[in-house]
């Protein structure tokens, strides 16, 4: 019997511990309004240039579908990259996500103290020194300080006014990385040098941003990459006639006019241990769940038996 309580004890415990997994991995949706309307955007197909990450795009391109879309009610753009901290005499380095204007108010987020960004925030290049802080990050570095609200940090030595912290339930869109602070992607330059002209808020031939749109209401994923079809190949029809691709093969230039864009589900955020983690997990999660009936039938054996054992002594 004490064989059969441990063996469910284990088969609970397992299946509690990698449903949670799956949950924060796969299931569970962002922490913003209405997160079933949001998507991802990707281009799919032969590249001409440099990718930074799976599922990105150029800066030039998230404009041009932000300004050119008919199906979504916003669009925004990120990049996530580590960033060194300093304040109050002691430097460290935390995780920053360097972001559009209208990323909050896209998202729906609010801000749990002072303000979030608007896209006026992030007009001109170099010249936002604002930041917002995560309420987590807010709560370990500065113990919830009120006043850390227009507060001058330095981030990778740059003076940065605080402006904001973020509602307490997000930690940005990426999914078990949290992110600590956030900056207006207008100050590329001076958050991620090492990136040089390839992070070029001008630059078409890299692919370096995250992108995520709302739909608008009745609009669903099939026929928001139906309406971006068209734009999408206006946008590579005049790629293709850049000074970049005169020395490009003719079957080159017809490879990459062959690329597509594809919208697909962004309610559960972005993660790059989704995609190697995912079918490892639901098969821990079938192998735990096949433990966990056998306790039971052990159990359920046992149970049995000692009442027709029962029935046995009776007079």
């Amino acid at each position: 019997m004490a064989i059969a309580i441990i063996s469910m004890a284990l088969g609970v415990g397992a299946n509690t511990a990698i449903f949670s997994l799956l949950d924060q991995l796969l299931l569970r949706l962002l922490p913003v309004d209405n997160p079933q309307q949001l998507v991802q955007l990707a281009t799919r197909g032969p590249l001409f240039g440099s990718s930074w990450g799976e599922d990105r795009l150029s800066y030039p391109m998230y404009r041009d579908i932000r300004d050119r879309n008919g199906v979504f009610s916003g669009v925004l753009a990120y990049y996530a990259t580590p960033v060194s901290l300093g304040y109050g005499g002691r430097t460290e380095r935390i995780r920053s996500e360097l972001v559009t204007g209208g990323y909050f108010q896209v998202l729906g987020v609010r801000a749990a103290l002072g303000r979030t960004f608007t896209p006026e925030d992030n007009v001109r290049t170099g010249a936002e020194p604002i930041a917002i802080l995560t309420y987590d990050f807010w709560t370990s570095r500065f113990g919830r300080d009120r006043n850390i609200v227009g507060a001058t940090i330095h981030l990778n030595g740059h003076a940065m006014t605080v402006i904001g912290v973020s509602a307490s339930d997000f930690r940005g869109v990426e999914i078990g990385d949290a992110t600590q602070i956030f900056v207006p992607i207008a100050m590329q330059s001076q958050m991620n040098p090492v990136m040089g002209e390839f992070s070029n808020l001008e630059n078409r031939r890299s692919q370096w941003v995250g992108v995520f749109a709302r739909l608008k209401t009745g609009v669903s994923i099939e026929q928001a990459q139906s309406s971006l079809a068209p734009i999408y190949k206006q946008i590579i029809d005049l790629e293709v006639q850049a000074p970049e691709f005169v020395r490009v093969s003719q079957s080159a230039r017809q490879q990459f006019l062959t690329a597509r864009m594809e919208v697909f589900k962004g309610s559960t955020g972005r993660s790059g241990l989704r995609g190697r983690f995912s079918k490892p997990l639901y098969v821990l999660m079938a192998i735990s769940g096949v433990v966990l009936l056998i306790a039971c039938a052990n159990i359920a054996g046992l149970l049995i038996r000692a009442g027709q054992h029962g029935k046995k002594r009776l007079p």
